[in-house]
């Protein structure tokens, strides 16, 4: 098979003529462009890769690119994306110890409650800006971590002494209690001295 003749990579196609996944699909479905599956070039163990002739291309392309860009679920994720896209840039804020703008981060509960409309945009805003401090302007995870650690290593200790899992975190929680959540507050309330200093409060 001539790959540098009749046949090309759709994505070499995608690229050469302007066209999207879905207007190749739907011509491949209508038989203006034939296809074959070959072997993926990059990667051996990933889906095969797709070769279109190039003649049927070139012969339909008109009638191709009339066809929809996108079909009705594409359209339906780029619809999310882009409300999405615009709730980030409404909760979005300057910190001036950072030198740069702050968007909420992937996987963000209080963007997810925000979205779905559970809290307004101004809490969501606040509280995404006193965890930005919490995390960033203040020695909170240090401690978190230091915590972490300690509480680990006493329960390594333990288990190499013989106890089970069970026991041995009982043992932990009772020397060692986990203080996060209070730990949390604490940092909370320097974030927002630190919001206040800076104006943002």
């Amino acid at each position: 098979m001539d790959l540098s003749g009749e046949w090309k990579y759709k994505t070499t196609i995608k690229r050469m003529y302007g066209l999207t996944e879905n207007q190749i699909k739907t011509a491949i479905r209508m038989g203006l462009v034939e296809a074959k599956e070959v072997r993926n070039p990059y990667y051996s163990s990933g889906p095969p890769a797709v070769l279109l002739k190039v003649s049927d291309v070139e012969a339909n392309l008109s009638k191709i690119k009339s066809l929809p860009k996108y079909s009705e679920e594409e359209k339906a994720r780029r619809k999310l994306y882009r409300e999405r896209s615009r709730l980030r840039d409404e909760l979005e804020f300057y910190c001036p110890r950072c030198g740069k703008r702050i968007r909420a981060m992937r996987g963000s509960e209080m963007f997810e409650a925000c979205f779905e409309g559970e809290v307004s945009k101004e809490e969501a805003r606040r509280v995404l800006m006193i965890a930005h401090y919490r995390h960033e302007h203040t020695d909170y995870d240090a401690k978190r971590r230091a915590l972490k650690e300690k509480r680990y290593k006493l329960y390594r200790r333990l288990r190499e002494d013989g106890y089970d899992y069970e026991t041995a975190w009982m043992i932990v929680d009772d020397e060692i209690p986990d203080v996060t959540e209070e730990l949390k507050k604490t940092y909370n309330k320097k974030a927002v001295e630190l919001l206040k200093e800076d104006g943002l409060l």
